[in-house]
C-alpha cells in the first residue's frame, strides 16, 4: 500500500534562514541543532486501487505532529487509519515519541492502548535543515523524480513555499511544496497516478495545517498521567 513519508534534510544548519513575515513566533527560540523551535501539524489522506474493482481500493487518513524545543527535545506523534474496500477499517495507530535528547531517553506513548514506556535511548533520527538550500532544490532532488522542475511559489499554512513537479514513474506524477524558511520542510506533497487506460489509480495528499514558531507546549513532552506505564 502506498503511503507518504515525511523527509527532512540531512545537513545541519550553521545559520538560520529568514523567517517568513507571515509566520509568527512567540519568542526567538533556537534548538541546539541550530533550527527554530517549532510545532508543525500535517494531515494526510489518500487512496490506491491495487487491482480492478471497488474491493481492491485501500484508503487512509491521519495526521503527524512534530515539535522541537529549545533544549533539543523532539516530539513526534503519528496517527493513521487504514481502510480496505474503501470503507472497512483494517488497521489504526496513534503513537507518540517523546525524544528527550539531553537525557538520552525516549518515551513512547500508545494513545489507543492508553499506556506508555520509557527507554534509555533516543530512538530515530533528529530533524535538521540546511539553511544554505535557499531555493530547496537539494531537498526536491532527494525525492529522485524524473523531469523535476520548479513551477512557482505559493503560501501554505501562512508560509512561503516553492512548488516543484516531477514523475516517480511513467504513470505517477508528484507535486511538492517546500518552505525555505523552515529548512525546506515539506508543506504539501500530492501524488497522482493512472493506469494504461487513463483511469486514476492513486491519489495521496500530505499538507501542513498549522505552523507555530517558538517554544512548544510543555504538555506535548509528557505522557498523560492517566495512562499506564508498562516499562
Amino acid at each position: 500500500m502506498w503511503c507518504f513519508t515525511i523527509v527532512f534534510p540531512l545537513i545541519l544548519a550553521l545559520t538560520l534562514p529568514a523567517i517568513d513575515p507571515s509566520s509568527k513566533a512567540d519568542t526567538v527560540c533556537v534548538t541546539p541543532q541550530g533550527t527554530l523551535c517549532r510545532t508543525i501539524r500535517w494531515e494526510q489522506s489518500g487512496w490506491e486501487n491495487l487491482s480492478w474493482g471497488f474491493h481492491a481500493i485501500w484508503r487512509w487518513s491521519g495526521s503527524t505532529v512534530m515539535a522541537c524545543r529549545e533544549d533539543g527535545a523532539i516530539m513526534e506523534r503519528y496517527s493513521q487509519r487504514n481502510y480496505r474496500n474503501y470503507l472497512v477499517l483494517d488497521s489504526r495507530w496513534d503513537r507518540q515519541f517523546i525524544k528527550l535528547v539531553p537525557e538520552q531517553r525516549t518515551i513512547e506513548v500508545d494513545h489507543y492502548a492508553r499506556e506508555y514506556e520509557s527507554r534509555e535511548r533516543v530512538w530515530g533520527g533528529i530533524p535538521v535543515w540546511d539553511a544554505t538550500d535557499e531555493d530547496c532544490v537539494k531537498m526536491a532532488t532527494a525525492f529522485d523524480l524524473t523531469g523535476l522542475k520548479r513551477v512557482g511559489e505559493e503560501t501554505v499554512a501562512g508560509v512561503r513555499s516553492i512548488k516543484f513537479t516531477g514523475s516517480r514513474s511513467g504513470s505517477e506524477h508528484m507535486f511538492l511544496w517546500l518552505a525555505p524558511s523552515l529548512g525546506c520542510t515539506q508543506m504539501r506533497v500530492i501524488s497522482k497516478a493512472h493506469n494504461s487506460f487513463g483511469l486514476p489509480t492513486l491519489y495521496a495528499r500530505l499538507e501542513v495545517k498549522s505552523v507555530r514558531l517558538g517554544e512548544p507546549d510543555a504538555e506535548l513532552f509528557r505522557a498523560p498521567s492517566s495512562y499506564r506505564r508498562i516499562r
